[in-house]
């Protein structure tokens, strides 16, 4: 399994990074666009929102795996560090079901959306929600890595 989610997480790793590299090129391309040539590309604001997306949901697994997630600290102040183990299988298990859900509801979603078409690149919608299961699956596979490597 570490292997697996060391794999996982350099693909998502250097995958979310091409992402970003790309959203600032075409960002700056539309702006240019826009401000210069005062012709702003049809496809320029809706792949610029597919990258965000992307880029935004399948890098929460890299923070799941390196334990930088938001989380409320409070409890880790309060309670003892006998009762902080529980806690923290608790919030995993939740991870892990907001993961699963992530990943059903992406497939439906995605299922729902793919006779709809984005005008600007004309192709299916289903691409922009693509990233809500595949970044569910990459969040599942940091989560049962980190519940191994905590027992």
């Amino acid at each position: 399994m570490d292997t697996l989610s060391r794999y996982a997480t350099l693909i998502v790793e250097y995958f979310s990074k091409a992402m970003l590299a790309l959203l600032v090129i075409i960002v700056s391309w539309v702006v240019f666009g826009r401000y210069v040539l005062s012709a702003t590309p049809a496809w320029g604001e809706e792949l610029a929102k597919i990258l965000m997306v992307w880029v935004a949901l399948t890098s929460a697994s890299m923070a799941i795996r390196t334990d930088t997630h938001l989380r409320l600290s409070l409890l880790d102040f309060i309670l003892p560090d006998k009762y902080m183990k529980v806690v923290h299988w608790i919030v995993l298990l939740l991870m892990g079901a907001f993961a699963i859900f992530f990943i059903v509801a992406g497939i439906q979603l995605v299922q729902l959306t793919s006779t709809n078409t984005l005008p600007g690149l004309r192709i299916s919608s289903s691409w922009l929600y693509l990233a809500v299961p595949v970044s569910g699956v990459a969040m599942l596979v940091q989560i049962i890595d980190r519940g191994r490597r905590m027992l």
